[in-house]
């Protein structure tokens, strides 16, 4: 099989896997507690030991630095124009409403996934 088909099934099989898990069995919160340190660190990991690296070699530290303070001042500003609910501390925000939450959630991912798409074309 070509390796490319092999990376595209691993790719797509992980979000799969990892849906029909939490949608089959409610996963303890415990659990999910891991499983969401879990993913932040390899986030972080490889945000700083691949992506800020190659940014710096590609541009130069400031523009890096720029960079980390937009998306960290977007992210902010998002999370305080819309309010959303925090389902693990059991608090919802004032004027909040699931459909705030998905706006926030999509907006979020959107941001995410878009430069990893351009980066990746």
């Amino acid at each position: 099989m070509n390796i490319i088909w092999v990376l595209i099934l691993i790719s797509l099989l992980g979000p799969i896997v990892g849906s029909l898990a939490g949608v089959l069995k409610k996963p303890s919160n415990v659990f999910m507690f891991n499983m969401l340190s879990f993913a932040a660190g390899v986030m972080l990991a490889i945000s700083f030991l691949e992506l800020v690296p190659e940014s710096i070699e590609l541009s130069s530290t400031w523009i890096c630095i720029l960079g980390i303070i937009t998306g960290t001042l977007v992210m902010y500003s998002l999370d305080k124009m819309i309010p959303h609910l925090h389902p693990s501390l059991n608090v919802q925000e004032q004027g909040c409403n699931l459909r705030k939450t998905a706006t926030y959630l999509f907006l979020g991912i959107f941001l995410h996934n878009f430069p990893e798409g351009m980066a990746i074309a």
